[in-house]
C-alpha cells in the first residue's frame, strides 16, 4: 500500500493494551513505515503474530519498546543522579 501522503513517515503507539495490535496494525495498513509500539505489542500472541505478519507483508519496520520511566529502581537512579550533579554522559 502506498503512504498517505498526509500521514507522517514514523509514529508512536501508546494506547491502552486491549488497542495496541489493532491500532499498530491500521498504522501499517496506512503505509507508516516504522513504528514503535509500547510492549507487548498486541493483547494476545495471535494479535501480535497478526501484527507481525502485516509488518512482514508491507515491508514495516515495528519496535515494541519496553518503558522502565515508572519503575522504582529508575526513581531512584534519576535521585542518585540529580544528587551527585546529574549526567555527564552514558
Amino acid at each position: 500500500m502506498k503512504q498517505n501522503k498526509d500521514y507522517p513517515k514514523k509514529a508512536i503507539v501508546v494506547v491502552p493494551e486491549n488497542l495496541l495490535g489493532k491500532v499498530t496494525i491500521e498504522l501499517i495498513r496506512a503505509g507508516i513505515k516504522s513504528i514503535l509500539v509500547e510492549k507487548p505489542g498486541g493483547g494476545s500472541i495471535a494479535e501480535i503474530k497478526k501484527v507481525a505478519e502485516e509488518a512482514k507483508k508491507n515491508k514495516t519496520q515495528v519496535f515494541v519498546g519496553y518503558n522502565r520511566r515508572q519503575y522504582a529502581a529508575v526513581a531512584k537512579a534519576q535521585e542518585i543522579i540529580k544528587k551527585d550533579g546529574g549526567v555527564n554522559s552514558f
